[in-house]
């Protein structure tokens, strides 16, 4: 088999791998989302948990999450070939994350009422003081999601994706089952109690994997490799202790503009994560350990058509979603949302951010690839001095818009910020390897362009149909539209590319398992 068939099947079969767990984890986090906004609404209660949760989510994201796929991975791909090797490296590693967690989590229990009082100071007294205790219980995340992200790092490194794939579904069910058995008798509380229990899930839940992998980590205090990992993570953590800071201002601007901003913000930060997990990271991850294979090499033919497949990849399904999203915001939150103690003030205000988080979609798609691009190169100067650029676009932004335009200010902000980033690494990216589309890339662009069309003004006139000839029609007219018409419409999008004979279908099709495409292909012939 050529390289270039081995790797097209490869990155294939590992993006369907994780867009099945990505489906999964996504469709469980809007359950686990819709099971909080029932119960809490957008309401200062959900404020506080969303704050609460925030801390260890980002001391996490600043010690280990962003080494993950800046370091972890691909230093653990050069030792995969070698499970003696990668067993003293991941040994070494464990012991390192102990040390550094288990620091991290008597500091934030000690610190946790000025990181909450800098993080929020908007809050009534009430809310902050519900918040630091929240914070104080969810603490010991950061020790499990910390141990559980060296674990995904070296499955991915050994084209293991399948546990990685499904472990987010764990932690949203943690949260789900925690929040509706224990609500009556813990309020709020419930949901942290969720967060514990879904990211220790994790950590069990991936741990099988290494064993089936052969790997045995041993008690090794100290490896090359380590050294390796560190080095190209300090840029990188140079980088997320900006990026961080840019999150806090964020939520201390959000604060302020009244109860249920941060609320209605996180509501619809989910939905629009729903596509940009489901098809930017699930393809960026299963790109990535190719990427590292060949970074290293003096001839980039093989990385730039690599990355040339994954951008076509994510461009052909993320487009017709965007205009989706743009059109159908507010059906689709209502969908999703509006019930129980989420009101349609609530949904005005989340569908109104939905809108505005959308206009990034297409852009931050792609984004997470480019930074893999480099990262794969093991180069991870230069995504993070793009992010200190990001952050520059989100302030010019923020800014001058907040106090005329409150909450939706920042939104808007949030999106020319991530966007900005993508154009910036798009255009490095073409100077680097001399273009990233490829041959009969305008094409490709023109064909899913004009099919993008098709499927927005469909959409417009699907969403007129229901809001004005039949006033809505309830529950059963919003699924009819949004799940209904937007399947059709998907179906009808993909049939258009077909008829155009557009080439990226049959890397697309080869996501597909070979036993499945063969029992749809034999059905037919059955019936």
């Amino acid at each position: 088999m050529t390289l270039s068939a081995s790797t097209d099947t490869i990155l294939a079969r590992a993006a369907f791998v994780l867009l099945l767990g990505n489906v999964l984890s996504r469709v469980l986090g809007l359950v686990r989302e819709q099971t909080i906004a029932y119960l809490f609404g957008a309401s200062a209660a959900t404020d506080s948990f969303v704050a609460a949760t925030q801390v260890p989510t980002m001391v996490y994201d600043l010690l280990l999450g962003g080494a993950v796929t800046a370091a972890l991975v691909p230093v653990f791909a050069d030792y995969a070939r070698n499970d003696r090797e990668f067993s003293a490296l991941l040994g070494a590693m464990f012991a390192m994350a102990g040390v550094v967690l288990g620091g991290a989590v008597i500091l934030l229990l000690l610190l946790a009422e000025p990181l909450v009082r800098i993080l929020v100071p908007g809050f009534s007294p009430e809310v902050l003081d519900q918040t630091v205790k929240l914070t104080r219980l969810a603490v010991p995340a950061v020790a499990f999601l910390g141990f559980s992200g060296v674990v995904n790092a070296a499955l991915y490194a050994g084209h293991r994706p399948y546990y990685p794939a499904f472990c987010a579904a764990v932690y949203n069910l943690g949260i789900i089952l925690t929040a509706v058995f224990f609500v009556n008798r813990l309020g709020v509380t419930s949901l942290v109690i969720g967060v514990l229990v879904g990211s220790a899930g994790q950590l069990v839940f991936q741990a099988p994997g290494l064993w089936r992998m052969g790997i045995r980590p041993r008690a090794v205090l100290s490896h090359p490799g380590v050294r390796q990992i560190l080095g190209l993570y300090a840029p990188v953590l140079a980088g997320l202790i900006i990026t961080q800071l840019a999150i806090v201002l964020d939520r201390n601007l959000a604060s302020r503009t009244g109860d249920g901003s941060i609320a209605a913000m996180n509501y619809a930060t989910r939905l629009v994560q729903l596509p940009l997990g489901l098809v930017g990271s699930a393809i960026a991850l299963a790109v990535l350990p190719l990427l590292a294979a060949e970074g290293g090499k003096l001839d980039t033919a093989d990385f730039r058509r690599i990355l040339s497949q994954g951008v076509r990849l994510i461009l052909l399904l993320m487009l017709p979603i965007f205009a989706l999203m743009l059109i159908w915001h507010r059906p689709i939150v209502e969908l999703v949302y509006q019930r129980g103690a989420f009101d349609a003030a609530d949904a005005s205000a989340t569908g109104l951010a939905l809108f505005l988080y959308s206009l990034q979609l297409p852009l931050t798609g792609l984004d997470q690839l480019f930074i893999f691009a480099y990262y794969a190169r093991k180069n991870t100067r230069t995504p993070v001095l793009v992010g200190v650029l990001g952050i520059g676009f989100y302030l010019a932004v923020a800014l001058p818009l907040l106090q005329p335009l409150g909450m939706p200010g920042l939104v808007l902000a949030n999106s020319v910020q991530n966007a900005g980033h993508a154009l910036v690494m798009l255009w490095l990216l073409n100077r680097l390897l001399g273009g990233v589309g490829g041959a009969g890339f305008g094409r490709f662009i023109a064909t899913i362009g004009v099919g993008t069309v098709f499927v927005a003004l469909a959409a417009g006139g699907m969403l007129y149909v229901q809001r004005v000839l039949t006033e809505g029609g309830g529950t059963i007219g919003l699924l009819t539209v949004v799940v209904g018409g937007g399947g059709v419409l998907l179906l009808a999008y993909l049939g258009f590319l077909r008829l155009c004979k557009l080439p990226e279908l049959t890397l697309l099709a080869e996501m597909v398992p070979a036993r499945v495409r063969a029992a749809v292909q034999r059905s037919p012939e059955r019936a």
